[in-house]
């Protein structure tokens, strides 16, 4: 679900630790959301800094939930 948000226009990928894909839109950057492989759930980080929600969510500090 997250690869296909990718790909639209005004949406950024980053890739997360342990395979994980995440995006954001440049409009809402503080708004974060991750995916991991064999998981069906999606994580929402939000921090009022977008560079700390993108910290947070690369770091490793976002985990995958089975």
């Amino acid at each position: 679900m997250l690869q296909g948000l990718a790909k639209k226009s005004g949406e950024q990928e980053l890739s997360a630790p342990g395979g994980g894909i995440a995006v954001y839109s440049t409009s809402r950057p503080t708004n974060v959301y991750v995916a991991y492989p064999g998981s069906n759930l999606q994580i929402e980080v939000f921090d009022p800094s977008a560079d700390r929600a993108r910290r947070i969510v690369t770091s490793g500090q976002v985990e995958p939930v089975h």
